[in-house]
């Protein structure tokens, strides 16, 4: 089975260096990508924020990553526009600071495996608001390594599956 491309935000990186239980599962987490042979997505924008926030464990598994040919790039040029009306959807000021903040995370997804892998849920319920009107989002998938309930472990060992409950704006009433 052909492995997926995820984005990894750089908070799953930063977490596999700590101590904890966060750090525990982060470790798991990126071993499981690695092992199940899915892609790390890369950006300009996401290698300066692993860079910036790498354990020597993550700096490690980005090695071992690129020496099995397991990192996709992309440039986002095929998201023009998508910012920008991500960003028109939320009203407060605030909530658009945090969205713009990840929605790198949303673009990278959008051209690649339209998976996301990240500890950051204020960031996921502000996408998932925003998909009741934005079509682009509930198609996006999001997993939080740190929620058990998410069982994100399995999910990897069954190939990161496109599943409705994970994806964003799920539940959401439509007209």
């Amino acid at each position: 089975m052909a492995g997926k491309a995820l984005v990894i935000d750089a908070d799953v990186a930063r977490a596999s260096g700590e101590a904890g239980g966060r750090s525990r599962r982060s470790r798991e987490f990126l071993l499981a990508v690695r092992d199940h042979r899915h892609q790390l997505v890369m950006t300009q924008r996401l290698r300066e924020e692993w860079r910036r926030h790498q354990s020597r464990f993550s700096r490690r598994w980005q090695t071992q990553m690129y020496g099995r040919k397991l990192v996709c790039f992309t440039d986002q040029d095929e998201t023009v526009g998508l910012e920008e009306r991500l960003l028109k959807l939320v009203d407060q000021s605030t909530e658009r600071v945090a969205m713009r903040k990840d929605v790198h995370l949303v673009e990278a997804a959008w051209v690649t495996g339209r998976r996301i892998a990240s500890f950051d849920e204020k960031a996921r319920d502000l996408f998932h608001r925003a998909a009741d009107r934005a079509a682009e989002l509930r198609k996006i998938s999001w997993v939080n390594p740190e929620r058990q309930e998410e069982k994100p472990i399995r999910w990897l060992q069954e190939g990161a599956p496109d599943e409705a409950g994970r994806r964003l704006g799920r539940g959401l009433q439509r007209s």
